[in-house]
């Protein structure tokens, strides 16, 4: 089930959403594998929407002559600001910071979206 779009990308197909987690206590290990998400957010190893890649953007509007090119690369630019605060976000639920996966529910996020109480839903 997709909810929004950001659920939307937090469920691709790609497993981007394996990037999302991150424990400070253990030296921020990856779930599974994957980029834990302060790597995914600084360096990306393969996220066009990293930091790293967000500085190119704003960098590179300047550049082109052409105005739609620059539209273009300043829309990417804010495209990946949102991506980062999601991520910063991400960093302070606890699921994530316990790699606890949460494919289609998880307490804390619920009650921020104002639904149900997460008490009682065992939360």
């Amino acid at each position: 089930m997709v909810w929004d779009g950001a659920d939307f990308i937090a469920l691709g197909g790609d497993g981007r959403f394996s990037n999302h987690f991150y424990n400070p206590q253990d030296g921020g290990d990856g779930y599974l594998g994957f980029h834990d998400a302060l790597t995914w957010a600084k360096e990306g190893g393969g996220n066009e929407y990293s930091n790293q890649k967000a500085l190119e953007y704003f960098r590179d509007a300047f550049r082109p002559p052409n105005l739609e090119r620059r539209n273009h690369l300043r829309a990417k630019m804010f495209v990946a600001v949102g991506h980062l605060l999601h991520l910063f976000n991400d960093m302070n639920v606890p699921a994530h910071t316990r790699a606890d996966s949460h494919p289609l529910y998880e307490p804390l996020e619920e009650w921020m979206r104002g639904g149900t109480n997460a008490d009682e839903n065992g939360g």
